[in-house]
């Protein structure tokens, strides 16, 4: 039977109709957003129909099935090298399928190990860490309509929040979670290190250990340890302290008295000293003169840079009058590092 010619056109304007499947199928890829798989399926089963004959109103209806389910979970192809990993930095990400069927956007999270733990989880949307939301966030794509039809290159630039802290220096792990409950592998690339904000403190002289103290005095305190019962002719105060005390010059050995002192630091979680300040030396009347010094030479800056390690504080008295004698040497120690993190 001859086919009757205006049948094939006919059918070609029912589908190009605003109501019809073609157009159908064009709506839900702008309104659904689209990988160019599930497209290029949908357009292979709209061109059979039209092929075959029949009503391709069944494959709008299909398309907008494989179209508007769920698009693959986000992954994280890179984070910029041009990014400022600390606390107000700015953080770029690069991937694919940052936003759900809808294009609705979810968040990106930074995620840092507190101190002493062993580490963050490496399994999508498991947070074994602290999380921290990125700010001032804005999402788009890299390559204008193509990648939005195929999300084959997203972005998304925010800010790490400024009141950061409690965490130490570490690589920093990044993951996207979307709005429709998938997240990405979480990704920590070499090379890309998180710097925690710093802070500084005068470490208390409870935190510096007294590991050897001389006793050529009558008596003789370093910071709490003391061969008497504590009695000062002064007050106790600085992070390293040591006091040397003979009862009377004219007793032997109390003329000319030296010795040396060792006190030891031990910081944790990034915490170094960073400055050292000569407290200054006390003595009474009966003293002539009094010198302090660190391993041997110049009192100061042996214990700049430390975090763990002991210094000898040496002193050397002479007498030159009547009465007490006594000496004491003094170190603040200043320290810096993470805020909000112990140093002990």
């Amino acid at each position: 039977m001859r086919r009757q010619i205006g049948t094939r056109p006919k059918r070609s304007a029912e589908a190009l109709a605003p109501d019809g499947a073609l157009w159908k199928i064009l709506r839900t890829i702008l309104l659904c957003g689209a990988h160019m798989a599930p497209v290029f399926v949908c357009l292979t089963l709209f061109a059979a129909a039209r092929a075959a004959g029949t009503n391709p109103s069944a494959s709008a209806q299909l398309c907008t099935v494989i179209i508007c389910e769920k698009p693959p979970a986000p992954v994280i192809t890179q984070v910029s090298p041009a990014s400022v990993l600390t606390p107000g930095g700015a953080v770029f990400l690069y991937g694919t399928n940052f936003t759900d069927a809808k294009g609705n956007i979810g968040k990106a999270v930074l995620i840092l190990r507190p101190p002493g733990s062993l580490g963050v989880s490496r399994l999508p949307g498991v947070v074994l860490g602290i999380q921290f939301t990125l700010e001032n966030v804005q999402w788009g794509n890299t390559s204008g309509l193509i990648s939005l039809i195929s999300r084959s290159t997203n972005y998304v630039y925010g800010t790490i929040p400024i009141s950061v802290s409690g965490v130490t220096d570490q690589p920093a792990t990044f993951e996207i979670l979307r709005n429709d409950g998938l997240a990405s592998p979480p990704i920590s690339p070499p090379g890309v290190q998180f710097t925690a904000a710093r802070t500084g403190a005068i470490l208390p002289m409870s935190d510096v250990q007294e590991v050897q103290c001389s006793q050529a005095g009558w008596e003789n305190q370093c910071n709490g340890w003391a061969d008497h019962t504590p009695v000062l002719e002064g007050p106790m105060f600085g992070s390293a302290f040591s006091e040397h005390i003979c009862p009377y010059t004219s007793q032997a050995g109390c003329l000319n008295l030296s010795g040396d002192d060792q006190f030891s630091i031990n910081l944790r979680n990034g915490w170094i000293v960073n400055m050292e300040e000569d407290g200054g030396t006390g003595w009474s009347t009966a003293i002539a003169t009094l010198h302090c010094t660190e391993n041997g030479s110049g009192f100061g800056n042996h214990f700049v840079g430390m975090s763990q390690g002991t210094v000898d504080i040496g002193y050397h008295m002479i007498s030159g009058g009547s009465g007490w004698a006594y000496g004491e040497c003094i170190e603040f120690l200043g320290i810096w590092g993470p805020q909000g993190v112990p140093w002990k």
